[in-house]
């Protein structure tokens, strides 16, 4: 059957429904949105937190550099200037987390209870007055130790300690830096 042209009058124009506005978007456009947001913060919090522990990642790696040169090297006048250089990076560390005024006029027995001071540890208290970290006070003054004092050393303990000295620095920082 064939509609008429008078049929065909009465028709009226077919509407087309508006095109899906940009608002709201589907669900799956909200999760997306959502997980990226996630992604970028995580991002950002792992950037900060390495820029951050930068200044200790860099002082561990010199650390484990001058106590490997510490297991090859025999002779005296280089392991006390391992032993300087090893003085140097915690006292680099000590001016990067605490007060440059104070930290920056300490040596000797002064520069060794700050050490223990900053421990953070309990138990530790005097691993730098009284235990393998006491050379550190003649260290900027290397010729005045013979070479017994240098063999007697226990190095193992004395880079264990710095080692975790430079470990706790990290959180005290991170204080710090929040102003508690």
């Amino acid at each position: 059957m064939k509609p008429t042209p008078e049929q065909l009058k009465q028709l009226d124009d077919i509407i087309l429904s508006a095109p899906p506005g940009f608002w709201p978007p589907s669900w799956g456009w909200i999760i997306l949105g959502c997980l990226l947001l996630i992604i970028l913060a995580a991002l950002y919090y792992f950037l900060r937190q390495r820029r951050l522990k930068g200044w200790q990642i860099e002082a561990l790696e010199t650390l484990a550099a001058i106590e490997k040169r510490s297991r090859k090297t025999k002779e005296a006048t280089k392991k006390a200037a391992l032993l300087s250089e090893l003085n140097q990076v915690l006292k680099r560390v000590a001016l990067t987390c605490y007060n440059k005024d104070e930290i920056s006029q300490l040596q000797g027995k002064a520069w060794l209870n700050f050490l223990d001071q900053s421990t953070q540890k309990r138990k530790a208290t005097n691993v730098f007055r009284r235990g393998a970290g006491q050379i550190l006070q003649f260290a900027p003054y290397m010729s005045r130790l013979d070479d017994k004092a240098l063999q007697d050393l226990n190095w193992a303990e004395l880079f264990s300690i710095c080692e975790q000295w430079l470990k706790q620095q990290g959180a005290k920082k991170k204080r710090l830096n929040r102003g508690e």
